[in-house]
């Protein structure tokens, strides 16, 4: 049929197929930069980046890698300092044939490794040596020993009944062990492991104002996997460096005016009636004139040239000026 407007020469619908034509091709024709995969300028000594899942790409940058590879080895070095290696001896090969020991001489040998004072690590294949590298707490059941697969299928008021229906006792034995073998602290493998899914003091107040019906996911991992979500900074770095020195100090200053005083450092103590509760200072003091305390070492990266004066006068201070 003819269009009756285009005999008086009015028709705009050869126009606007044309319109729609030019703007269809200026949408269609050129794809956006969100429709394409990702192109970004390769750097001259990388010849290709293949694609990867976002949770499989570690976005640290090479400074941050650099921080933590130099804390491992620091960490390998306080373990070691109190270590001398004994000097290298050139041994050249004897065609002499050596006997195997019997049993008796067996157990002689393993009996004098046993009384040095060191602990040689080939006793952990012989019993009853081996008992000595089994450290006390490794059996004790801890927080992420409760879960059930099962109670995934709860609904959220099931679940909270099921936990309330949990329980984790433990005897003093069972807590003195925790703390013994922590107290190397974050060096110490078993602090990790003791130290998930119980609540510290660094985040008590994160968790306190916490909705539990939608907890912070970052707080609930950090809780739950310490070791993965460790938290590193120039200021905690610069603490841990300079820890020892300050308990030093601080042992030298108080000697002089308390009676029998003495510091000893400490594992993590678990509150025995709430055992997903922890603390971990970093010293016990104790002294005859004013019985016993317990210490945290603050080393503060704010302060500069020791300039105690304008720090306490900061907002984010931790000490306070009384005289």
């Amino acid at each position: 049929m003819g269009c009756k407007a285009g005999l008086a020469e009015t028709c705009s619908h050869v126009a606007s197929v044309l319109f729609y034509i030019e703007a269809w091709t200026r949408i269609h024709g050129k794809l956006a930069c969100t429709q394409v995969k990702c192109t970004w300028l390769l750097p001259t000594y990388v010849n290709e980046v293949p694609y990867a899942r976002a949770r499989d790409i570690n976005f640290k940058s090479a400074k941050k890698l650099k921080e933590e590879m130099d804390l491992k080895i620091d960490a390998c070095v306080d373990d070691n300092q109190s270590e001398t290696p004994a000097p290298a001896r050139n041994i050249k090969a004897s065609n002499m044939s050596v006997r195997p020991l019997d049993e008796e001489e067996m157990n002689a040998q393993l009996k004098k490794l046993n009384d040095l004072n060191v602990k040689p690590v080939i006793l952990s294949l012989f019993k009853p040596y081996s008992e000595r590298f089994i450290s006390r707490s490794q059996n004790i059941v801890t927080m992420p020993d409760l879960y059930d697969p099962s109670n995934l299928n709860l609904s959220y008021p099931d679940l909270l009944k099921q936990c309330f229906e949990v329980k984790l006792d433990l005897t003093d034995s069972e807590l003195d062990a925790i703390e013994a073998d922590t107290r190397k602290q974050s060096k110490s493998n078993l602090f990790f492991r003791h130290r998930a899914g119980r609540i510290g003091a660094s985040v008590c107040w994160a968790v306190a104002h916490s909705n539990p019906m939608q907890p912070s996911q970052s707080l609930i991992k950090s809780l739950c996997y310490p070791r993965l979500f460790k938290v590193t900074s120039k200021a905690i770095t610069h603490g841990k460096k300079y820890e020892k020195s300050a308990v030093e100090s601080y042992v030298f200053l108080m000697s002089q005016t308390h009676k029998d005083f003495q510091v000893k450092y400490c594992g993590m103590l678990v509150d025995k009636e709430h055992p997903w509760l922890h603390a971990t200072p970093d010293f016990m003091a104790s002294c005859s004139c004013c019985g016993d305390g317990c210490g945290e070492v603050k080393c503060p990266y704010g302060i500069e040239n020791g300039d105690f004066e304008t720090y306490i006068s900061k907002k984010t201070s931790c000490l306070e000026k009384v005289n």
